[in-house]
């Protein structure tokens, strides 16, 4: 087989090997041993260039198979049922949607998953979870998954949120909760923030018109100061609960004293909502 050299690297190759040869052999080297050796350095060089063609190769056939699940499985991006649609079986290696994930529904749409932070995910592959038209959260992250961190979650377009985060007991962070502005939303029959005990960074846009409990969740002191800035102004009769021990810590007067549910900045804040019945347990 005509062997055919590419670029300058090949000659220097086989120079280096006709000048190993002859200090090899000094005065007996011989011009006739030099073809075997000029074959192997070509040989070789065949070789790395076939090696990286198949990780060429491999690579791309990576990315036609990534396509082709998720064309069928996000049904060309067309797809709006996501009820149980990442359960226990996704992690963050996998989960890489091809298309905007945009859920009509999404019961128990994360439910006992293994995927840790949804939003960085998303990031790594440039695609988003656009909850904007979702009229169903019910039970979404259920059963204790692994899940730490949602970036945006839009619900306003559902009529209640029952049982949102309920069970999220790995839940960290959801970067910004997005509530209609009128507070129409109801709490459904499903507890949201039920056993969310790691739940500390939680932004809200919009108000909380129905009553609720976040008493399991160790919020910061800039989301208890987002979640009661959020209390509808003119809701009547209704209840917030939140963690004494967490208010005790976040709002001390000093480090150590563990006196916030006394301190001037906590009762101060809380007195702006004083149509709120707001229960420290």
């Amino acid at each position: 087989m005509a062997i055919v050299l590419t670029d300058d690297k090949h000659y220097k190759d086989i120079a280096d090997v006709i000048r190993n040869e002859a200090v090899a052999h000094g005065a007996k080297f011989k011009p006739e041993s030099m073809a075997a050796e000029i074959k192997g350095a070509c040989d070789y060089k065949y070789y790395e260039g076939h090696l990286a063609g198949d990780a060429e190769g491999f690579e791309r056939g990576k990315q036609a198979e990534w396509s082709e699940f998720w064309d069928s499985y996000q049904q060309n991006g067309k797809r709006t049922y996501y009820s149980n649609a990442f359960g226990y079986q996704w992690t963050d290696i996998c989960f890489k949607p091809k298309y905007d994930i945009k859920p009509t529904s999404a019961v128990q749409m994360f439910d006992s998953c293994n995927i840790t932070d949804v939003q960085a995910c998303l990031d790594k592959v440039g695609t988003k979870l656009d909850f904007s038209n979702c009229t169903n959260f019910d039970m979404m992250i259920t059963g204790g998954g692994a899940i730490k961190r949602f970036g945006t979650i839009d619900t306003r377009g559902a009529a209640n949120i029952s049982g949102i985060f309920n069970g999220g007991t790995n839940l960290q962070t959801v970067d910004l909760f997005i509530l209609k502005d009128d507070g129409s939303q109801v709490q459904g029959t499903n507890r949201p923030f039920a056993s969310c005990s790691a739940l500390k960074n939680f932004t809200v846009q919009g108000k909380f018109g129905f009553s609720f409990s976040m008493q399991w969740c160790p919020l910061s002191k800039e989301s208890i100061y987002s979640v009661v800035n959020a209390l509808l102004e003119t809701a009547t009769g209704k209840t917030l609960t939140l963690p004494l021990s967490t208010i005790k810590a976040r709002f001390e007067t000093s480090s150590g004293a563990n006196d916030g549910n006394t301190s001037e900045e906590w009762l101060t804040l809380a007195a702006k909502k004083s149509n709120w019945t707001i229960t420290l347990v």
